[in-house]
């Protein structure tokens, strides 16, 4: 758990940034009157002297020691949903808040970005592809979805490895060396990927055909190449 520094008695369980330490989503939980000035702080002009612009989180128990800054940015893309805990718990009547970006919820297939938000998993390392079956089945499937051209399911592993340094960015892990990605490590047991197709994305995917690395068939790898004159693929 986190400590907000600025509102007493805020906690954080969990907080994402993007690569330069703005906050893309933030869960907390304190007394309701807490919470409120929280959330109409972070509403007031940067001209006004209860504004928060910042957030620092001092850690708690097996985080105590830690510092992080979180940048709040324009307040007004940020969304918030507050619910109350029930009574009966340890700490009485307590308010659980969810503040974030909305593009952290939806993909944008303008920009053809996407946020993808889960669980800390321990088989990911640094600039590598995550080992996890059901986080890489999500990312493949934003990058479906973003997508201007047709993907078929079985070249999944092939193209991942071929985007993941330049389009598929884990939070926290170095991905380019314009960002420090002590700024962007999400906070609490959560792992972020921001998925950003470059508009390069179908040269890429139609080179790797060109290759011989993508087929039309699962199995054509082990007997023929794929069967098209890639000189003839266009691609919006």
């Amino acid at each position: 758990m986190y400590q907000i520094q600025q509102v007493s008695d805020v906690f954080v369980d969990a907080c994402v940034r993007n690569e330069a330490g703005q906050l893309m989503f933030l869960s907390a939980f304190g007394r309701d009157t807490a919470v409120k000035e929280l959330m109409a702080r972070m509403e007031l002009s940067l001209s006004d002297n209860h504004s928060l612009s910042e957030l620092t989180l001092k850690g708690t128990c097996d985080h105590a020691g830690e510092s992080h800054a979180v940048m709040v940015g324009d307040p007004k893309r940020l969304d918030k949903h507050t619910g109350r805990l029930p009574k009966r718990k340890l700490f009485g009547n307590m308010t659980h808040v969810w503040i974030y970006d909305p593009a952290i919820r939806e993909p944008d297939k303008g920009s053809r970005s996407a946020w993808l938000v889960d669980r800390f998993n321990s088989g990911s390392s640094s600039n590598s592809e995550p080992s996890n079956s059901d986080i890489r089945e999500r990312i493949w499937a934003t990058i479906v979805h973003l997508a201007s051209i047709p993907l078929l399911p079985h070249w999944r592993d092939t193209v991942l490895h071929e985007v993941w340094r330049d389009m598929v960015f884990e939070m926290g892990k170095t991905t380019s060396e314009e960002y420090n990605p002590r700024f962007s490590k999400p906070l609490g047991d959560m792992q972020a990927f921001r998925i950003a197709l470059t508009e390069d994305f179908p040269n890429v995917v139609s080179q790797l055909i060109k290759d011989g690395k993508l087929f039309l068939q699962a199995d054509a790898a082990q007997t023929v190449l794929l069967p098209i004159n890639t000189q003839e693929v266009r691609y919006a």
